[in-house]
């Protein structure tokens, strides 16, 4: 039920929800209709970050962010069609398929961005909640800042040397803690590499 969002997202610090002028005039910059359930969660919060149920951290970004966050971090470019919406905090951007009408959730990695690394993530924006919160293991950025403690909110965990090109996931002295801006410019740096690579 869409009615269980308010439940599921309890454990985010959330902020002011956004406006119906907000949403429409997000959506008319991304010339994009956004999913009732999306848009029900930015009125009740227009975005936040934490865990949801425990164990899973994302960071999901206000709905006014969207068009600048979409053409910043080149995702047309890499893969055209998905509209991120926020991240794990730890490499995995979350978006819309906007491909097809259902606007069906994905989580594709930031560096090496393209459709045939998307994973389904849900049907819907409840759906892709849901599955968050049901997350058995703790994730990487929720261990690493106590699910994004002061030190690590609103940072991505950055892998040195991008596993996509043989950097290690596990290995500590291969990760590191980006600002948004830092990470910005990591991915586009990397994904440029790996666009030239896959020529």
């Amino acid at each position: 039920m869409v009615d269980d969002i308010p439940r599921i997202v309890s454990g985010l610090r959330r902020h002011r929800g956004a406006t119906e002028d907000v949403i429409a005039d997000t959506e008319n910059r991304l010339k994009e209709k956004l999913p009732t359930e999306y848009v029900q969660f930015v009125k009740l919060s227009n975005g936040g970050d934490g865990c949801i149920g425990g164990n899973a951290y994302v960071m999901l970004w206000g709905v006014d962010e969207l068009p600048a966050m979409n053409q910043s971090y080149e995702v047309e470019k890499n893969a055209p069609g998905l509209l991120i919406f926020g991240s794990n905090g730890g490499g995995e951007a979350y978006g819309f398929d906007t491909r097809t009408p259902q606007r069906p959730i994905v989580e594709m990695p930031f560096i090496g961005m393209s459709w045939d690394l998307a994973r389904p993530m849900g049907a819907t924006f409840r759906d892709f909640l849901e599955r968050l919160y049901q997350h058995e293991q703790r994730s990487e950025a929720a261990r690493q800042g106590d699910c994004g403690g002061s030190d690590c909110q609103g940072k991505e965990i950055f892998e040195i040397k991008p596993v996509i090109l043989g950097g290690s996931p596990t290995d500590p002295s291969n990760k590191a803690l980006l600002t948004r801006e830092e990470h910005i410019k990591a991915v586009i740096y990397w994904n440029r590499v790996i666009r030239e690579m896959r020529g």
